[in-house]
């Protein structure tokens, strides 16, 4: 998931577990503007399917198969 700075304190204070249990969280500080072209789907905002895309480009041969059906959803928007 993509936070702005200001807003990590707040959700790690929001999720944080001390008996470190659940669902884990990566967070990603953008190094460029990524909240001009979002969409929210009940009550989530989500980045722009390119950059999902290059998201999961990015996870290599891990990212394979759902990278491979991301481009076929992206073909058809």
């Amino acid at each position: 998931m993509y936070i702005e700075k200001k807003d990590i304190d707040f959700f790690a204070k929001m999720f944080e577990n001390p008996k470190k249990e659940g669902i884990k969280a990566r967070i990603y500080t953008p190094d460029r503007e990524l909240f001009h072209n979002t969409r929210d789907i009940e009550r989530v905002q989500l980045v722009s399917p390119a950059q999902t895309l290059l998201d999961l480009a990015g996870l290599g041969y891990s990212g394979r198969d759902i990278t491979k059906a991301m481009v076929e959803k992206y073909a058809s928007l």
